[in-house]
């Protein structure tokens, strides 16, 4: 679907702000997304950031009945859902909040929406996303992780592995999952490129990996 620079990521982030806002987020209230990777992903994140929202990242590989835990425990104000997903919501007949369509709706949802940087005076300790736990002891738990921690553990990963703009981030592990969020956010910070990948697909990793810059790469043993 093409590259975005960062100009116009920024861009773009700005607008998702505003639609955000036209739409009654306010700081310290959380959006959900239930969704594969795509860019519309980091994009909501980026733009709830700008106004000190909360994004609630949804895991879909959860069973119908932990899946209405996690969102009832956030209380979102808008579910962002993507096609592949939608099922979802519908099975455990989610009306708590309005559904966005990802694939279909999310233009809309943008229309005259501009790109003005909404700037307010965010708390650096207002949370930015929520990752959950495996629920291994009981249901998932929701861990807020703030802007601060997020820029903090950006610096920490950049310090430690050496990792400089000029170094790329092939998110294919899921964005719900901190392997994919975190250092996405974090390869942002530091003006790097992150390549949103759906999935693993080992030829298409390859051969990413062959055509840029990686620094480092997120393998677990069974690959």
């Amino acid at each position: 679907r093409g590259v975005l620079r960062f100009a116009e990521l920024d861009g773009w982030a700005c607008r998702i702000a505003q639609a955000l806002l036209r739409h009654g987020v306010r700081a310290g209230e959380r959006i959900a997304v239930l969704a594969e990777n795509r860019r519309e992903y980091l994009g909501l994140q980026l733009a709830a950031a700008k106004i000190g929202a909360i994004v609630a990242c949804q895991n879909w590989r959860l069973a119908d009945a932990e899946a209405a835990h996690c969102l009832h425990l956030v209380s979102p104000r808008l579910l962002f859902a993507s096609r592949r997903h939608a099922q979802l919501p519908r099975r455990i007949g989610w009306s708590e909040c309005p559904v966005v369509d990802l694939d279909d709706g999310f233009d809309a949802f943008l229309a005259d929406a501009d790109d003005a940087d909404p700037a307010p005076e965010v708390d650096a300790e207002q949370g930015l996303v929520i990752l959950y736990t495996s629920g291994t002891t009981g249901l998932p738990k929701g861990a807020v992780i703030s802007q601060r921690a997020m820029v903090a553990r950006a610096m920490c990963f950049a310090a430690e592995y050496g990792i400089g703009a000029e170094h790329a981030y092939i998110a294919w592990s899921p964005l719900f999952h901190m392997a994919a969020t975190d250092f996405s956010l974090a390869t942002l910070m530091i003006g790097g490129k992150v390549i949103v990948q759906d999935g693993l697909e080992v030829d298409r990793l390859c051969a990413t990996l062959e055509q840029e810059t990686v620094g480092w790469l997120v393998a677990m043993p069974g690959m």
